[in-house]
């Protein structure tokens, strides 16, 4: 009975068995400025965290620009083949004129575009025509603006040349500057890709 009435009567630091150091900090508590130290680390960490994510969403968004890029100058590459191998019936224009328009060997025609729905009007051989590209109520990225389709980052050109065997050289390039100039070098770090095929004539 007594020895029970004794833990009883055991201040906190002897119950816990604490030195006198820690018995004093025990009945002291956290100073201010441990207080301060401890919301300060916590901030830090909280902020590495925020950086970090933030810096995750800006990796996805540049991948994404990037498929999208390159999918879109494979398209242009794809649709010129498919002028070269007897195209659709609703183009106004077909191999023999494209070749035509590239009047001498080795010279670079680089201010064409053409468009994935088969718009006659779409395949623009000018250095005005212009080279946005419009996101579609289908879906579909297109040159033609009828409908009020939703204006895209990206821009497309098609490049040619010709060698003497009449093998054209066809080059799709996108970029995705905010202000649609296609940078004298096509890398990612410019915000631009491009596809280069070559397209033997075929129709000799």
């Amino acid at each position: 009975m007594k020895n029970k009435n004794i833990q009883k009567n055991q201040s906190p630091c002897e119950a816990r068995q604490l030195s006198n150091v820690n018995c004093q900090m025990l009945r002291k508590g956290f100073s201010l400025v441990e207080v301060i130290i401890s919301i300060a680390i916590l901030t830090m960490g909280i902020a590495a965290i925020s950086m970090l994510m933030a810096s995750n969403i800006k990796n996805a968004q540049a991948a994404k620009d990037e498929v999208i890029a390159m999918s879109l100058a494979q398209e242009g590459i794809e649709l010129v083949r498919n002028i070269r191998d007897g195209g659709n019936a609703d183009w106004t224009i077909d191999w023999a004129t494209l070749k035509g328009k590239m009047s001498s060997v080795g010279s670079l025609y680089d201010n064409s575009r053409i468009d994935s729905q088969y718009w006659p009007s779409n395949f623009v051989w000018s250095d005005s025509s212009d080279k946005r590209l419009y996101l579609n109520a289908s879906g579909f990225y297109t040159h033609n603006t009828a409908g009020s389709p939703a204006p895209t980052k990206f821009y497309r050109k098609l490049i040619f040349s010709k060698d003497a065997s009449d093998t054209v050289t066809a080059v799709g390039v996108v970029t995705w500057d905010s202000a649609g100039n296609f940078p004298s070098a096509c890398t990612v770090a410019n915000k631009c890709l491009s596809v280069t095929s070559l397209l033997p004539d075929t129709t000799k």
